[in-house]
């Protein structure tokens, strides 16, 4: 069985001594009311300002074109200490970020079920549709949940995304951030390239529990929403369309917009809010809380922190991935090993990013959202966008003032 390490003792325990110090700044006394200041605080922000208040005057956030839009907390000691947002009205692609919010139901429905991270999930192929990578991969290398969860987070692994998918259900996932409080939340899709009918439908599957429990294993029937569902949580609109062309599904270039309709859709302020739930339960209401162990926490805590060279087994090589390729903000600083915590998602053009960068002190530190559009060619799906010589200088200019707003 595989397990994720991170690669030298000397890193081990630096990751050790910053995920305490995460646990150290949830235990500061923060009450639900000092959360519902902060968030009026936000709201009250005059939005025509915010931009000239931020000294953001890059042509990318005032040009309408990249759909710029962000949300950004400040904590100090443990606690909000103010809050600012713009833009957050647009919509956008979330892309990988769905990960996160994935990753979080997997690891509350596994504390439920008894279910150890370290037992494999397999799956069946009935009514099959698009690509199966998945169950394959699954099936030869018995990969643990811990491990996909990892590499889910650290590489952005879609064939996880997809088991998890399966695993969790659309039914369930939407569910539960419902339950949560989280709004416009809409997650029916896996990345296997299914319609938006097939996308409702789950693979019957198992999980071999070994010595773990008085039982070996844990069934999981297939699953079938309605497709009336697309109907009751969409509403299709003009306003998902992108682009002049598009690629086909041939590989063509063709005349007309991509429609982005029936997606995943997570607004940016609640993706904010899914991440500030995980870092600090205190600061939102209970139902909100997430119901994982400590171990838990911390499994995710280092995958949100990892590079990718620190993965030392895994079902694939992963030298081609370089240690930034999914950490557009920089920890300028060095806080906390000089590390970032948090999840990029990059798809059809939107570079979108949800991190929280400790500084310096126990429970200080700024966690950061933000989405752009960054498609010149103005050609949807066809692999060619401005991810590195636009959205990342971008990303790492618009921290850059974030963090002087932070620090006064």
């Amino acid at each position: 069985m595989r397990n994720f390490l991170m690669t030298g003792n000397m890193t081990k325990k630096l990751t050790m001594k910053w995920t305490l110090s995460i646990l150290l700044g949830l235990l500061v006394s923060c009450s639900h009311s000092q959360s519902e200041e902060s968030v009026e605080m936000l709201d009250a922000v005059d939005k025509s300002s915010v931009l000239d208040s931020l000294g953001l005057d890059m042509d990318v956030a005032r040009n309408s074109k990249f759909r710029f839009q962000f949300v950004a907390t400040s904590f100090k000691q443990g606690k909000m200490n103010k809050s600012v947002s713009y833009g957050t009205d647009k919509y956008y692609y979330p892309a990988s970020l769905v990960k996160l919010p994935a990753a979080l139901v997997l690891l509350e429905i596994l504390n439920e079920r008894r279910i150890p991270t370290t037992a494999f999930p397999e799956f069946d192929t009935i009514n099959a549709c698009g690509s199966t990578k998945f169950v394959e991969i699954c099936m030869e290398h018995q990969v643990p949940f811990s491990q996909m969860l990892q590499e889910l987070i650290v590489v952005s692994d879609n064939h996880f995304y997809n088991a998890l998918y399966h695993f969790i259900t659309p039914a369930e996932l939407n569910a539960r951030l419902n339950e949560k409080g989280f709004e416009g939340i809409k997650i029916y899709r896996a990345f296997t390239g299914c319609d938006k009918v097939d996308q409702l439908r789950t693979y019957p599957n198992k999980v071999d529990l070994g010595l773990y429990l008085e039982r070996s294993s844990y069934h999981n029937a297939a699953t079938e929403m309605d497709s009336t569902i697309l109907d009751e949580e969409y509403q299709y609109t003009e306003e998902r369309l992108f682009g002049s062309k598009h690629e086909n599904a041939d590989g063509d270039i063709i005349d007309g917009p991509y429609d982005l309709n029936y997606q995943i859709e997570i607004p940016l302020d609640q993706m904010h809010q899914i991440l500030l739930s995980f870092l600090y339960p205190n600061m939102v209401p209970e139902e909100q809380r997430w119901k994982i162990t400590l171990a838990d926490r911390k499994l995710l805590e280092e995958a949100l922190g990892a590079y990718p060279s620190e993965i030392e087994e895994s079902y694939r090589s992963l030298s081609r991935y370089k240690d930034d390729v999914y950490k557009y903000v920089q920890n300028t600083e060095g806080y906390a090993e000089g590390r970032t915590f948090g999840k990029l998602g990059l798809s059809y053009g939107f570079a979108s990013e949800t991190v929280y960068v400790p500084s310096e002190g126990v429970g200080n530190g700024v966690l950061l959202t933000y989405s752009v559009y960054v498609n010149s060619n103005d050609i949807v799906n066809d692999g060619e966008y401005d991810y590195e010589t636009v959205a990342r200088p971008f990303a790492e200019a618009l921290f850059s003032k974030i963090l002087e707003w932070h620090k006064k």
